[in-house]
């Protein structure tokens, strides 16, 4: 069981760390990205100050006075331009600008290393695979995307190895050869503690994402649960009164559903059920509340939307649901009970009135539509 739960976990996140669903990685990435700001500050400051250490080195390898001051200038405006990043990310909120930012900044580090290698009199070639080896390591040490670093570290390598040796005194085919491997080794354990770390979070949000489902979802439908349902509507009825904004509610009861159960057997009234869901989900907005109120009975809050759009998106709703073809020689309908909120409603009131024109609805011979103080069929 052990072994299949992996297996599972393993097939939904991919090989750079990520979810291979696109939606949930959007979802996920985001929530990780903007909390995570502080860190990647932090993380930016640290690379800074890092950077700038390495001032000492620069004073016992170089003798010259222009060459090390071009080099001072180099790290100090380097230190400046953190500055300057960590401002704007800070204000940013948007999460496809921080990545261009983080990416932005992960680019202009490794290049500020080769500017300074160029201006260096003697550069020390192992030294300076040190120095490349900390920048792989800074690299995968900042949120990002996992593309995003493996392009940028193998760019970074690439252009190390072609160009550092152009400009340094003749390199022993050992030292090379040891700092490549070296390098190499430093990637593959990056990218390692890296995906595990991905792996590890991803795992633990899918399974609190689970979790939550459970308490909030119905279980057959995928749709909101009542308790959930009755939580989103505190929170919009208080909106809507404080604010004076249209809330509207949608009570949907399927029509003779006991009988079909009976005479088709349960699982084609679960496959009943889901359809008309469906149905439902194609037709309304992606911040409408649909939730399953209980047995075949349905509720749909509408932020947002007066009594004439909340008795169209009915009467859509109940002419679709006749249209649709279902696997049983039955046309399925429904009836339909719309209640707009008014200034002296209550939650229970506005609930109230809905369930009155439903009932309405259900005596006047079903699959029809009724709101208050009018009867309409589609």
């Amino acid at each position: 069981m052990l072994i299949l739960f992996m297996e599972k976990k393993c097939s939904i996140i991919s090989y750079l760390g990520e979810f291979k669903d696109e939606e949930l990685e959007s979802e996920y990435f985001k929530l990780e990205l903007l909390s995570s700001k502080k860190y990647i500050v932090l993380s930016f400051y640290a690379i800074a100050v890092l950077f700038l250490l390495f001032l000492i080195p620069d004073f016992i390898l170089n003798k010259e006075s222009e060459s090390l001051l071009i080099i001072l200038t180099t790290r100090f405006l380097f230190m400046l331009f953190t500055l300057f990043i960590n401002y704007i990310i800070k204000k940013i909120i948007d999460v496809k600008k921080l990545v261009k930012v983080i990416t932005f900044y992960s680019i202009f580090f490794p290049l500020s290393f080769f500017s300074i290698i160029y201006f260096y009199e003697t550069p020390d070639f192992l030294i300076q695979t040190m120095g490349l080896v900390l920048i792989i390591i800074g690299l995968f040490s900042v949120p990002n995307k996992m593309k995003n670093v493996i392009c940028l570290s193998i760019f970074t390598i690439l252009v190390f190895f072609v160009l550092v040796p152009s400009f340094s005194p003749p390199i022993k085919i050992s030292h090379f050869s040891a700092s490549l491997v070296y390098t190499i080794l430093t990637v593959t354990l990056c990218y390692y503690n890296t995906y595990r770390g991905c792996y590890i979070k991803r795992t633990e949000y899918l399974n609190s994402k689970n979790k939550s489902n459970l308490l909030i979802k119905d279980h057959l439908t995928g749709i909101y649960n009542r308790l959930k349902f009755e939580e989103e509507l505190h929170k919009w009825f208080e909106y809507s009164k404080r604010n004076e904004t249209e809330l509207s509610v949608i009570l949907l009861d399927i029509d003779n559903f006991k009988t079909i159960n009976d005479s088709y057997g349960h699982l084609t009234g679960d496959y009943i059920l889901k359809t008309v869901v469906g149905v439902i989900m194609q037709n309304i907005r992606e911040y409408d509340i649909f939730a399953r109120w209980g047995g075949e009975e349905f509720v749909i809050l509408l932020p947002n939307t007066n009594q004439h759009n909340a008795v169209s998106l009915s009467f859509r709703i109940c002419e679709l649901i006749e249209a649709t073809k279902f696997k049983i020689n039955e046309t399925i309908t429904c009836s339909i009970g719309v209640n707009t909120l008014h200034a002296e409603d209550s939650e229970e009131s506005f609930l109230h009135y809905a369930d009155i024109n439903l009932y309405e609805a259900k005596r006047s011979g079903k699959n029809c539509v009724k709101h208050k103080a009018s009867t309409s069929h589609p």
